[in-house]
């Protein structure tokens, strides 16, 4: 043990002998949650003194360990607490009824001060800086271990030291504020059920500084700089069992557990058994029980369609008892799985992006050869197990303990906020989440990340209705309440325009939402530092979330600033699933795939045809050139995050890139033309500048009226004829309306060159340039230098950012 554990348990211990005669209950026994203390055994100690007939407790803590208090504290109030979904209590191998209906909960919070071994500057290390030889010396004889002691000193410091006094009421009894333990510094707070309060309704800990009364003075609960620290309870459930990514399956095919059909393959699993399976494939249960993603199926489950990609985590199918006497079966199995071939076309996506092409490929060739024949018959099919010894590129993963007591925190009603580095693994929590959520109710997804969106269109976000249950990739499987286009992969871009979509997100969610009481989940950008917590804090105002779930590292410090910046109500700090054998898929390649899918997307849905849209005719979409609005023809194009574009390139700067397409109000577009703040020249498109747009519409996203219909593709700007070529989903054609009027807006949403320049095309182009014939290919070119400053690109593959090669 360091000097430090010493020190903070001896600090505590002197607060807690005199604690029972401060609290006024003498027969109280305190119990002192120390940095090493376990979470499970806690709890059982404490349910034994509820359970033995005492109906208080009293837990004390200081700095960090504070946090595993409130952990501990929510746990036995849900634990202690009757209601109709947790009535019993586990202890041991026994199920016991706890009747407790009600309680309160006295919080006194103080500052021991006391003194800590410090270590004085070495003035001997400053007095030789400018003496090289000196310094030589100094650093190849370092100092002695008794030279260390003397350089110690006692630094004076103030140890914060929280007391919670719960007690409890029983079914048929009541019990009463005590006022003399307010009066004696004592935070109260008292529920009848353990739903969470709002935050209006929560009593602040009303904090006491006995250690040092010349400091200042703290009125009302709070201090100016302990505001925020204050605001919420803070829960770590850092000491049960982590989530731990599998790799491989521990399921071992034989003749008898596999039976291998044309189409299907039919999978008997024993008890604890479980198979990682990626591909796309139709899930049944014949027999028995199995637990995938969250989602308890039996035999009388329908059937689920599961796209699991290797940049996903892998669907686990695991095993699980079955209370259906008839699903009894011989050789110990417990349950029996049917797999069949399903197909969305995605597996072609490599046709446009080759970097995609083993899309649906998780293990290398070399480790198909250590299967046994029989074993290597899985692979005929659209999906593929992961057999050991073989290992994954990417992983599957079992919901832990840890997870389990974060989602039990969730309740009807909740908005929860969930955060967390890139690859911590929140979009897979989030899955499983709405998979537990949906067992009861709808889920609305609040899809924020516009970089690698959930529920979104590319560089968009938006608000969605969840009615089932996600299995690997999301497929469509929601409900688009309203989307809005932000025109980046990026918040940092164009901050201010991102904070005002959030904002319209946030008002659709109190207008049309809040009073139908379901959960809301908020799928957050990997960016949690800088400037990246200030639009978490814009998101937090404006939505008011009940719940922050943070995905962290095991020894992560980003939590202390989150934890100081954020507002709610329960700040829950979990570990993420860091993948170390992630598939190396590009943050670019996944947002090609996405605007891939969008523009390739046939009926029914899911399904895809990834043939180069250059093989099919465009739209035409007349384009207006001059004041004079009209239902159909699009109005005027803008352009973000461009300066001093000339209007003669427009034609240039559209051609070949993606743009959105917004009705708006015709009112407000004849307000502007009348403005003189529309560029117009015969024959081209009206322009409308970026500084101008932002100005004029800067009520975008909440002006009614304003609807944002999808993207689009510009294959071309036919001048002569005066229209817009365009690509666009059929779902996703505007219809015509008298009073709205169509313009476009172009971002810096990305297409991939394989859609605009094809492979079959270049080829062809090539083969007869080589043959001395001139076949002009569009968007691309073979000739190098063609025109004043166009040079080749070269790209260096020597520069590493400062983190590479950090171990």
């Amino acid at each position: 043990m360091d000097d430090s554990s010493k020190f903070e348990i001896s600090s505590i211990e002197q607060m807690s002998q005199s604690l029972p005669q401060k609290l006024r209950v003498p027969d109280t026994n305190c119990l002192i949650i120390k940095k090493n203390a376990n979470v499970k055994k806690t709890l059982d100690r404490l349910l034994q003194i509820l359970i033995g007939g005492d109906d208080s407790i009293v837990l004390t803590a200081q700095n960090e360990n504070i946090q595993k208090m409130f952990t501990i504290l929510e746990i036995i109030k849900q634990k202690a607490l009757q209601n109709e979904n947790n009535s019993d209590t586990i202890i041991g191998d026994s199920n016991v009824t706890l009747e407790f209906v009600e309680y309160h909960q006295y919080n006194k919070l103080d500052y021991l001060r006391v003194l800590k071994p410090s270590r004085a500057p070495s003035t001997e290390y400053k007095s030789v800086d400018d003496d090289a030889s000196r310094r030589s010396e100094i650093m190849n004889n370092p100092l002695t271990k008794q030279d260390k002691e003397l350089l110690e000193v006692e630094k004076p410091i103030s140890v914060p030291i929280l007391t919670v006094y719960l007690r409890f009421a029983r079914s048929g009894a009541s019990i009463s504020q005590d006022q003399g333990l307010i009066m004696n510094g004592q935070g109260m707070i008292a529920l009848n059920h353990p739903t969470p309060t709002s935050r209006d309704d929560t009593p602040d800990l009303e904090l006491n500084d006995s250690a040092d009364p010349r400091e200042e003075e703290i009125t009302n609960g709070l201090s100016k700089e302990s505001d925020t620290l204050n605001q919420f309870q803070i829960q770590e459930f850092l000491e049960t069992s982590a989530p731990e990514p599998l790799d491989t399956s521990n399921f071992t095919v034989t003749e008898e557990n596999v039976v291998f059909g044309e189409n299907y393959v039919r999978v008997s699993l024993k008890e604890e058994e479980y198979l990682l399976l990626g591909g796309q494939y139709e899930l049944s249960v014949q027999k028995g029980a199995v637990m995938v993603d969250g989602i308890s199926m039996n035999s009388e489950s329908n059937p689920v369609n599961v796209v699991a990609p290797m940049f996903k985590a892998l669907p686990v199918i695991k095993s699980v008892p079955s209370d259906d006497a008839s699903s009894v079966l011989s050789q110990n199995f417990q349950s029996v799985i049917l797999v069949r071939d399903y197909s969305t076309g995605l597996q072609n996506v490599g046709d446009l992006l080759p970097p995609l092409r083993n899309i649906f490929s998780f293990v290398s060739s070399d480790s198909k050869k250590s299967l046994s024949p029989y074993e290597a018959k899985f692979y005929g099919y659209t999906f593929t197990p992961i057999l050991p010894p073989q290992k994954s590129r990417t992983s599957g993963t079992l919901i832990s303990d840890q997870w389990k007591l974060a989602m039990n925190t969730v309740t009807k009603g909740s908005r929860i906020l969930v955060i967390g580095t890139k690859n911590s693994g929140k979009s897979t929590f989030v899955t499983n989440l709405i998979n537990q959520l949906l067992q009861s109710a709808t889920v609305n997804v609040m899809d924020i990340d516009p970089g690698q969106p959930e529920f979104s269109s590319q560089d968009c976000i938006s608000l969605s209705e969840v009615d089932s249950p996600i299995f690997g990739m999301n497929m469509h499987q929601c409900k688009l309440l309203v989307e809005h286009y932000t025109g980046f992969s990026s918040p940092s871009r164009q901050p201010t325009r991102y904070i005002s979509a959030m904002k319209a997100l946030a008002n659709y969610y109190w207008c049309h939402l809040h009073e139908k009481n379901l959960p809301l989940l908020i799928n957050t950008p990997g960016w949690i530092k800088g400037f990246g917590i200030e639009l978490l804090k814009d998101m937090c105002s404006f939505i008011k979330p009940t719940q922050v779930i943070f995905l962290t590292y095991p020894d992560s410090d980003e939590e202390n600033e989150l934890m100081n910046s954020l507002r709610t109500e329960l700040f829950l700090k979990i570990t993420g699933v860091h993948n170390y054998n992630t598939a190396k898929s590009l943050p670019s390649h996944l947002r090609s795939l996405r605007i891939l899918q969008y523009f390739h997307q046939i009926s029914p849905l899911p399904r895809y045809n990834f043939t180069p849209l250059l093989h099919k005719a465009p739209y035409r979409v007349p384009f207006s050139d001059n004041a004079l609005i009209d239902g159909v023809a699009i109005s005027f194009v803008t352009i973000l995050d461009a300066y001093e574009l000339h209007h003669d390139d427009i034609p240039g700067a559209l051609d070949g890139c993606v743009v959105a397409v917004y009705s708006v109000p015709a009112t407000k577009v004849e307000d502007l033309f009348s403005s003189g703040n529309v560029s117009i020249t015969k024959g081209l498109p009206n322009y409308v500048s970026d500084s101008v747009f932002s100005t004029a519409f800067d009520d975008l996203y909440d002006l009614e009226g304003c609807h944002f219909f999808g993207h689009a593709l510009i294959h071309s700007v036919d001048l002569v004829r005066k229209v817009f070529n365009v690509y666009m989903p059929k779902n996703s054609t505007p219809a015509r309306s008298s009073d709205q009027t169509l313009i476009l807006i172009r971002g810096r949403t990305e297409i991939p060159i394989g859609e605009i320049a094809p492979k079959l095309i270049c080829d062809q182009t090539d083969v007869a340039r080589r043959n001395g014939k001139t076949i002009a290919a569009p968007y691309v070119t073979f000739h190098k230098r063609m025109g004043k400053g166009s040079k080749e690109l070269r790209f260096r593959r020597n520069i590493l950012r400062n983190s590479h090669g950090a171990k």
